[in-house]
């Protein structure tokens, strides 16, 4: 896989692409929405999403800022006698997942904080066992400004009358690269 995009869509869907690829108890029941109802033909199961993003300013220049985001791992496994085990168990291999993946981790400045906080999810009639692994990831955003017209030429006329001066005396184009 590759290294995310820092954009949040970015690290949701590698995120997802990652825990799949994991083999976790959820299998392939690894989803990124904030509507996703968990019928008991998906549990045990994930959902990734993206809760809280902070911004702090570092400075002068382009706008850039030292960012903060909260990804989200939802976890919902059935009402059973070992629900708690097994929301334990895929906790653990959430985290392992992500935190021992060399590339993830190499994605941000920083894994600030792994938080884990477990529950019961009511969905009507239904009950789950639920946990949320919130990771808290630090990296730098840089918002460079949008020139509409980028500078590709350049003509320079300088006068030929300068030369008792010791000044350039040459008509010249110069085609810049493309940034």
């Amino acid at each position: 896989m590759t290294t995310p995009d820092l954009t949040r869509k970015a690290i949701r869907a590698d995120a997802v692409a990652r825990l799949k690829a994991a083999a976790t108890l959820a299998g392939n029941n690894v989803f990124k929405s904030r509507t996703s109802r968990f019928g008991d033909d998906v549990l045990p199961g994930l959902n990734v999403l993206t809760s809280e993003e902070q911004k702090r300013g570092l400075g002068e220049g382009a706008p850039s800022f030292r960012a903060e985001l909260t990804l989200a791992v939802e976890v919902l496994v059935a009402e059973t006698d070992d629900a708690d085990d097994t929301l334990d168990d895929l906790v653990d291999q959430v985290e392992a997942a992500l935190m021992t993946d060399p590339e993830w981790v190499r994605a941000f400045e920083r894994v600030v904080s792994v938080d884990s906080r477990m529950g019961i999810a009511n969905d009507g009639d239904k009950r789950h066992a639920s946990a949320v692994v919130a990771f808290r990831l630090q990296y730098t955003a840089i918002f460079d400004p949008v020139v509409p017209d980028d500078l590709t030429t350049l003509d320079a006329d300088f006068d030929p009358d300068a030369a008792a001066e010791g000044r350039p005396t040459t008509t010249d184009s110069v085609t810049l690269p493309n940034p």
